[in-house]
């Protein structure tokens, strides 16, 4: 069954792209398509990424390991979906991306 329509839009709303793309990007968080964020990474096609989020129909206090979480876009999103009665680990192997996508979920919480 996929996660209700609702839930996944509404936590994507609360989680806007603009936060965890590169400077030189953000004013295309709108385009619904992938960005590129360095390092030969992309930020994720915002309507692939609810599709996926979907099917994935993740429940109210689930644990999630994000791997090869980028941005830390789609690990915020999976945290509103979750709750703060659930975990999400993201996982990424780019230092760089590691440090940039840290400090926008962090600022994202804040």
């Amino acid at each position: 069954m996929w996660r209700r329509r609702d839930d996944v839009d509404e936590a994507m709303a609360a989680v806007p792209r603009e936060g965890f793309l590169p400077d030189d990007v953000r004013a295309r968080a709108h385009e619904d398509g992938p960005l590129p964020i360095g390092y030969g990474s992309t930020n994720s096609q915002p309507s692939t990424v609810a599709d996926m989020l979907r099917l994935l129909d993740v429940p109210r206090g689930a644990s999630v390991l994000d791997v090869g979480s980028g941005s830390g876009w789609t690990t915020a999103i999976l945290a509103e979906l979750v709750g703060p009665e659930g975990r999400v680990l993201g996982t990424e192997l780019v230092p760089e991306l590691v440090e940039r996508s840290a400090t926008a979920v962090r600022a994202h919480r804040m």
